[in-house]
């Protein structure tokens, strides 16, 4: 199962640039960021990372780094679903009525079955 189209947000040194990709079927989820600056204006290298836009229902892993590239992993979040209530209480309350019932019965029939003695 896949989720729709992700928006991915591209950072130079932890400020967002404003650049956006959007990956999904048509581009096989794969796409680049292109013609961004390698150092900033004092020639110091620029530290890219990448944020993706929450997907709903989904947990999001974003491993590499602007070297080897990233991997954006979103895994399906489990639906936490409810057990029904199968049973009850009442059950209990008639096997020990029953279980008295009888009892009583077997009491009245033994003393009736002694009387005719």
């Amino acid at each position: 199962l896949k989720a729709g189209p992700i928006t991915v947000h591209l950072f130079a040194n932890g400020t967002d640039t404003g650049t956006t990709l959007t990956l999904d079927d048509t581009n096989n989820w794969t796409a680049s960021f292109t013609n961004v600056r390698k150092y900033d204006q004092n020639g110091t290298e620029i530290q890219y990372t990448i944020s993706e836009d929450a997907v709903s229902g989904y947990n999001t892993t974003i491993t590499g780094n602007q070297t080897t590239g990233f991997t954006i992993t979103n895994t399906e979040q489990p639906r936490i679903t409810s057990t029904p209530k199968t049973s009850d209480n009442t059950n209990i309350y008639l096997y020990i009525g029953m279980m008295f019932v009888g009892i009583i019965a077997s009491s009245y029939l033994c003393s009736k079955r002694k009387s005719y003695r």
